[in-house]
């Protein structure tokens, strides 16, 4: 099977923030979590503290500790994401600079991806994670650790995209 279509700049937003909040998603819970137990130590160390407790002070400490840990990963999760945003702009420019087809090609033996960048082929055995998020397909694949490659149904319709599906059922790697 091979498909051919363009560039199309908010699917391929959607993409990335789709890869991002895969990859974030489970650590903003927990850093919410620090959050949430900063609250309560601090508010707990205060009380104790009030009432003359020396306890209060290491509450009140370990209480501190957490809001740190809060602000330290939410720092570098909002370097990630401006990171992130920029890159997404300037490969969006390039796309639209250059308006060639993107190529997916999905053979017996190999997995054919090609841009205006790159042409990559690789094989079947080297798949290990086919995922469907949201009426978008994710391949991630062994050789490829930077690269994750992301479908979305209304990119090739509904019938193909079911056929690439049914395809990769038999190409899915082993649990």
């Amino acid at each position: 099977m091979r498909f051919e279509f363009g560039f199309n700049g908010p699917l391929w937003q959607k993409h990335n923030d789709l890869l991002f909040n895969r990859v974030y998603g489970q650590h903003i819970t927990q850093n919410k979590k620090s959050l949430w137990f900063g609250v309560l130590f601090v508010l707990a160390g205060a009380f104790l503290m009030y009432n003359d407790q020396w306890l209060g002070a290491v509450v009140l400490t370990t209480g501190i500790f957490y809001f740190y840990t809060f602000w330290r990963y939410r720092k570098h999760y909002a370097a990630i994401k401006e990171s992130l945003d920029a890159s997404i702009v300037r490969i969006s420019e390039r796309f639209a600079a250059n308006p060639n087809s993107i190529v997916w090609e999905f053979l017996p033996e190999l997995f054919i991806y090609k841009d205006f960048r790159f042409t990559i082929s690789i094989a079947w055995s080297e798949l290990t994670t086919v995922e469907v998020i949201e009426d978008t397909l994710l391949m991630e694949f062994k050789e490829i650790t930077a690269t994750v490659f992301f479908l979305a149904e209304e990119e090739v319709g509904s019938e193909n995209f079911a056929a690439i599906l049914s395809f990769l059922e038999t190409r899915k790697p082993s649990a």
